[in-house]
């Protein structure tokens, strides 16, 4: 009897935990600007959740197709201006941000504030 308790208490512990780890979903994860690549991923923007990380892959292959085909886009715009130069600048930028976006788990200690000291 005394080898039934812990092997009972190891399951129940499995139990309980297994809904937790599998009720775990996704962010798309994207920092704000350029110059936010280097902070930490609980100051990034949480573009999007999802239930799975293929979901996650899948939208951020989206926004980046999206974010390269405005680019052409807006690249064939007749004439060039100052304007024109900023915009396709801008649009290099967001390409850029959708490259670097991550897909994270929901309970990644990195997206937990953190303390000041």
């Amino acid at each position: 009897m005394r080898h039934v308790v812990p092997w009972l208490t190891v399951v129940s512990v499995l139990v309980l935990t297994l809904p937790s780890v599998a009720a775990a979903g996704w962010y798309l994860m994207t920092a704000s600007r350029i110059e936010d690549l280097d902070a930490p991923l609980n100051r990034w923007i949480n573009t999007e959740a999802f239930d799975g990380a293929k979901g996650c892959e899948t939208a951020k292959t989206r926004e980046i197709k999206k974010a390269e085909a405005r680019y052409i886009e807006v690249s064939n715009w007749p004439g060039s201006s100052g304007n024109t130069d900023y915009t396709i600048g801008k649009m290099r930028e967001f390409i850029r941000l959708a490259n670097e976006a991550l897909c994270i788990s929901t309970d990644d200690p990195r997206l937990a504030p953190r303390t000041r000291r």
